[in-house]
């Protein structure tokens, strides 16, 4: 096992490893819908903001095999060819070609090193080049490129072995399910199938830091909007948190312990019948309902109770939990499989 802690390490100045460019302001209108990324200052999307056309501006800046950091601090690094928006801060290395394990080994050296900053203290271009990043050594004290291409390749493989131990797990002797048109549907309300419980309303001020997740209404990260060593009566896990209000009727999976929001519902499928797939089944038919509740029609408790679903059923009518486990299996496999193609 490689060990960062057996390495040295050096704070080099970033405008001693990397050739900088930064993005500029390119109006709407002259950007096209097309298939070129377009960098924005966004912690999500590997960056991606929207893709694009090539657009006819002087201020429209391409780059590619670069570490991209913005003004506010997200990190990403892109073998592809990509355009910059605004404060955008591309890195190219000066000597060394970038490849994608010591691209992302950079990417976290950066956020390690540099303080995150916000809309009081953004990162400018000329502040980034003088800005440090913490860089493991060689002998002869230049930064030790291969050993981060080591490092990030041994964990690749890590996280190879570990989904395929988890495929290993995943029962399909069965074989493919049916599929959902081939299978018969029924309409159920959502009182019918879960147990809908409240969160409770915990405010930044009353929050203490700890390690236990904090469930509020986002449509991103998993719902975990903070992690918290508060607990209360909402404290709760294998359920499913569904936003009333903030992004509303989105839907996460939570197998873990957390305490949730005033925000967020918690829904535990009755009789004992849920389990990670079974919920995970269930998040996609909750999510079907998304586009039928705006800031005019409040997803509240009294809709939310009554808001039917369509469910898979047996011949007896009941919802047919086994389909629904064995149905999300499947998706899971492949496209787990899917993945370690593209990974390996």
């Amino acid at each position: 096992m490689i060990k960062l802690e057996d390495r040295e390490w050096f704070a080099f100045d970033i405008e001693e490893l990397f050739e900088m460019k930064t993005g500029a302001s390119v109006a709407q209108d002259n950007l096209k819908l097309g298939k070129l990324p377009r960098i924005t200052a966004t912690d999500i999307n590997n960056g991606i903001g929207i893709f694009s056309q090539i657009a006819d501006n002087k201020n429209f800046r391409e780059v590619e095999n670069v570490i991209t950091y913005s003004f506010l601090g997200s990190a990403f690094y892109h073998p592809y060819n990509i355009s910059l928006d605004m404060k955008i801060h591309s890195l190219k290395a000066k000597d060394q070609k970038l490849n994608r394990y010591i691209g992302l080994f950079c990417v976290q050296a950066l956020k390690s090193t540099i303080i995150k900053p916000n809309y009081g203290n953004q990162v400018s271009s000329k502040d980034l080049l003088k800005k440090k990043i913490l860089l493991p050594i060689d002998k002869n004290n230049n930064p030790d490129w291969q050993f981060m291409e080591d490092y990030i390749k041994e964990r690749y493989q890590l996280l190879i072995n570990q989904y395929k131990e988890y495929l290993g797990s995943l029962d399909m002797t069965g074989g493919a399910p049916t599929a959902l048109d081939g299978k018969e549907w029924g309409e159920f309300m959502l009182s019918d199938v879960f147990t809908i419980s409240a969160g409770k309303r915990l405010t930044k001020d009353d929050m203490k830091n700890g390690k236990r997740p904090f469930i509020g209404a986002t449509d991103s990260n998993n719902g975990i909007t903070n992690f918290v060593s508060n607990e209360n009566v909402s404290l709760d896990k294998e359920v499913l948190g569904v936003n009333y209000n903030g992004s509303v009727v989105e839907t996460f999976y939570h197998p873990y312990e957390s305490i949730f929001s005033d925000d967020v519902k918690r829904f535990s499928v009755k009789d004992g019948k849920g389990n990670k797939f079974v919920y995970l089944f269930l998040k996609s038919t909750i999510m079907q309902q998304k586009s039928k509740y705006a800031y005019g029609y409040k997803f509240n408790e009294a809709r939310m109770k009554k808001q039917v679903i369509l469910l898979p059923v047996n011949t007896d009518k009941t919802p047919d939990w086994e389909y629904m486990e064995n149905y999300s299996k499947w998706q899971m496999k492949q496209q787990l499989e899917e993945y370690m193609k593209y990974i390996e």
